[in-house]
């Protein structure tokens, strides 16, 4: 039977999804609080407070789990307790050189460019310094929001005088982190796809094919306003139709895929993107070796760039022979992988391990956790080697100061990771799109820079196994770190910030 190409916006990946049964198609492949609305006491455009000195994140707004909490936490460059809204601006040592930044194709070669702050302000000046009109789009998960905000002040820093916009969803992180770093944000309603083949999955399907059709109308108004000159895609089911009108209206679009498998979006639309910005070498080959893709790496936030190891393990106390493991977990199956850490440390403290070790638990899991270590008949306060607690604010020191660090395995942790030179025991959450996560480590750990432990059958004692078996072999430590290092990008933000004015060259 033949069948006719449809002439309309709806993508062929909303159709196979809709009906993953069909003889035609082949599938492939706890929320915050809402943030203090305008005219509250804690609501504070992101510009005044950093006028006064102080992060851009009003104090109260939102409680973001332990992954965000990492990415976002600092994400301004401040130092301070959120807690205490006592996020005092900080001094960058920009005057030092730069370390290699996010994840790159496995290259095989080591890290050796630096950059320091003249190469990046002397950058401005070789491109030609014309101001940006930057559209950002991306959102569902910090893993799509972060890159584009690191962008953003990048572009902003380089460029004085350009402006960025970004679009997303109103249920999305994006509504909550984009205005509280001061940009202004297009809401576009649009859902994500049901892979149920239930009456109420395939409904919500048909649901999500007519908001995609319209999204990319009401996104065609949203740019003849804001009259970008490229609009950057980060990813997740909303960037499909900022850049699919992007693209029909001929202005310049360009894909960021920070994952080693391009999810569905990228695939979608990187044929008729002027570039696709990938992190990994096997995701060239995932997406065709097209012409269009370029190496670059993901954006890393500053404080991890300019974290400290030496300085940081003398903040916490540590000598040169003390150990310290740092774990947390993201949004996506905390809770079950909570329970499991409830369990190792309960198992840390019966065997009497000497290492030093910090979890964060996360909100959810602040209150429950401590419980369940103490059913199992462990006392926490007895064990000062072993702290529990709800948020690491101090991430980027934390991470520089830890021999191993346990955690899953997003893009951007991996990019931190990698930045730090930093051993890590990954394990992958199984409920993100396509197992990404697990592709992800999998890269990590054929270069030797981690180790790969799957959560359907793991159990405490696995993970305080694959701990032991790494924490106390120094020289497989220092073999995974350089393995890690060789992984880094060498400044990912510069490349990108290059891509976007190529592309731009020439249009009034």
């Amino acid at each position: 039977m033949a069948v006719r190409r449809c002439s309309s916006s709806l993508p062929k990946w909303v159709f196979c999804s809709m009906f993953p049964a069909s003889p035609l198609t082949r599938s492939s492949g706890g929320c915050p609080p809402q943030a203090a609305p305008k005219g509250s006491a804690l609501w504070n455009p992101a510009p005044t407070r950093r006028a006064a000195g102080l992060c851009p994140a009003p104090t109260g707004a939102f409680a973001p789990d332990p992954e965000m909490l990492t990415h976002l936490c600092f994400a301004c460059g401040r130092d301070g307790d959120p807690r205490a809204g006592t996020f005092r601006a900080g001094s960058p040592k920009w005057g030092r050189a730069r370390r290699g930044s996010a994840s790159a194709a496995l290259r095989g070669h080591p890290q050796e460019k630096t950059y320091s702050r003249s190469n990046r302000v002397k950058s401005k000046h070789l491109l030609g310094g014309k101001p940006m009109n930057l559209y950002i789009t991306g959102g569902g998960t910090g893993g799509h929001v972060t890159p584009g905000l690191a962008i953003a002040r990048y572009v902003m820093e380089h460029e004085p005088g350009s402006t960025v916009r970004f679009a997303g969803t109103e249920r999305g992180i994006e509504s909550r982190l984009v205005p509280r770093e001061g940009y202004p944000l297009d809401r576009i309603e649009i859902i994500g796809l049901s892979r149920k083949l239930t009456p109420q999955g395939l409904a919500h399907n048909v649901k999500a094919a007519y908001l995609t059709v319209t999204a990319v109308a009401r996104a065609k108004k949203l740019l003849r306003a804001a009259k970008p000159d490229v609009v950057l895609g980060c990813g997740g089911y909303v960037s499909y139709p900022i850049v699919k009108a992007a693209q029909q209206m001929k202005i310049p679009t360009v894909l960021l895929e920070v994952n080693a498998l391009p999810g569905k979006v990228t695939q979608q639309l990187a044929p008729h993107a002027d570039r696709v910005l990938v992190c990994f070498e096997q995701t060239r080959a995932l997406l065709g070796e097209r012409e269009n893709i370029r190496l670059t790496g993901a954006p890393v936030r500053p404080e991890i760039l300019e974290a400290d190891r030496k300085k940081a393990r003398a903040r916490y106390g540590l000598s040169e022979g003390d150990k310290l493991v740092v774990s947390f977990w993201g949004s996506m199956g905390a809770l079950y992988m909570n329970r499991h850490m409830a369990g190792m440390l309960a198992l840390e403290a019966q065997e009497g391990t000497t290492f030093r070790h910090v979890h964060a638990s996360g909100a959810a899991a602040a209150k429950w956790l401590p419980e369940e270590v103490q059913k199992k008949g462990v006392n926490l306060a007895e064990h000062p080697n072993i702290e529990l607690t709800e948020y690491i604010y101090d991430m980027a020191d934390r991470m520089a100061a830890a021999d191993l660090v346990i955690c899953r395995a997003g893009a951007a942790t991996i990019g931190e990771l990698c930045a730090l030179g930093r051993p890590s025991v990954m394990v992958p959450s199984p409920f993100v799109a396509e197992n990404h996560q697990e592709k992800n480590a999998r890269a990590l750990e054929e270069a030797g820079a981690c180790k790969v432990v799957l959560e359907p059958g793991c159990t405490p004692e696995q993970l305080l196994q694959a701990t032991k078996e790494l924490i106390w072999d120094d020289e497989r430590l220092a073999g995974m770190r350089r393995a890690a290092v060789k992984l880094a990008a060498a400044d990912p933000d510069g490349a990108i910030f290059r891509q976007l004015k190529e592309v731009t060259k020439g249009r009034a």
